[in-house]
């Protein structure tokens, strides 16, 4: 059985600890995946995501990422 998947999120953060640093986020981020049950207790995962910030510099910081997953 092999089922694909999307998923569509924004994050919006602001972090600060005092003077020492800080952390602002405005990020729209896909997700495109494909999940395939191999055996009943096996499934191999793959998903991709794009990374996209709304405001600000852009950054290389998409993902590419895949799992081997194992139940007993």
């Amino acid at each position: 059985m092999v089922a694909p998947y999307v998923r569509v999120d924004w994050r919006a953060a602001e972090m600060k600890s005092g003077r020492d640093w800080a952390y602002v986020a405005n990020v729209l981020r896909v997700t495109v995946g494909l999940r395939a049950r191999v055996h009943a207790n096996v499934l191999l995962k793959a998903e991709y995501v794009v990374n996209r910030e709304l405001e600000g510099f852009e950054f290389p910081d998409d993902v590419f990422t895949s799992s081997l997953v194992v139940s007993y």
